[in-house]
């Protein structure tokens, strides 16, 4: 028995030993595609990456060209926009320009008008005084002389003259448009 003992061990210990090689084959063969694997997992996953690298910058370039674009459209819209409002603010300006001057010649009319209305006329007292039995309708052209001296140099449109003279005064009446 003791033998058999013997033998048995031998066999257990054969088996122990063919079952540690073979364990230890199948741990190598599994360790040698575990590392295959992780190795075409990383190559795979260099692959995915270099892939998503380009197609990113492939983004960033079509992004950059549409951006571009689009900054050239958006300063042409600015241009134009900037082109129209210089536009109109010139329009208004020469609007403002134009209602001032209407204005100031409005104010010069009126003051014209009074002075003329209420200014004797010189020449006509003189002409009176001196020949006392002249006719009025005389002095016609000394109060057209008076009355051209006083609005010389206005920007003001006569469209009609009308003239009436009384003892001593020039009265002008002027119609304006």
């Amino acid at each position: 028995m003791i033998f058999l003992s013997s033998i048995v061990d031998v066999v257990f210990a054969k088996m122990d030993d063919y079952s540690r090689r073979a364990s230890e084959q199948i741990s190598a063969a599994a360790n040698e595609r575990i590392q295959r694997v992780l190795r075409e997992t990383q190559a795979a996953e260099d692959a995915l990456l270099r892939d998503c690298s380009s197609r990113a910058i492939e983004i960033e370039n079509e992004y950059n060209a549409k951006l571009k674009a689009f900054l050239q459209e958006l300063d042409a819209s600015k241009a134009g926009n900037l082109a129209a409002l210089e536009k109109d603010l010139n329009l208004r300006q020469q609007a403002l320009l134009d209602n001032a001057k209407q204005d100031m010649d409005r104010i010069y009319e009126q003051a014209t008008r009074q002075k003329v209305k209420n200014k004797p006329c010189r020449a006509t007292r003189k002409q009176q005084h001196d020949n006392t039995e002249s006719d009025s309708v005389s002095s016609v052209p000394a109060c057209l002389a008076a009355a051209n001296a006083t609005v010389t140099g206005s920007r003001l449109m006569i469209v009609a003259l009308s003239l009436s003279v009384l003892p001593g005064i020039c009265v002008l009446a002027w119609n304006f448009a």
